[in-house]
């Protein structure tokens, strides 16, 4: 009888241990789930629409090269400007 009764104090402790991780899990998905929201909600704030962020993502760096590319090229025609006054 101790036997059967080991084992089902076992499997109790078992079952239990595996409540307690769905638990856990739950609380990490709704918390997820509220982080998910909020996140959306900003991006409508700021007229993004949440499910094509990639996509902005991808303009925003390309629009971002593209400004980059034209401030090193003004800086560099600055640079070449001031440089005949710097030699001696």
């Amino acid at each position: 009888m101790d036997d059967k009764k080991k084992v089902l104090e076992s499997l109790i402790q078992r079952r239990d241990a595996t409540k307690a991780k769905v638990s856990r899990i739950e609380g990490r998905l709704d918390s997820a789930r509220q982080d998910l929201a909020t996140v959306e909600a900003d991006c409508k704030k700021k007229k993004l629409d949440p499910k094509d962020l990639e996509n902005t993502i991808m303009k925003l760096e390309t629009k971002f090269n593209q400004e980059a590319a034209s401030l090193d090229k003004s800086i560099q025609k600055a640079e070449d400007s001031v440089t005949p006054f710097l030699e001696e």
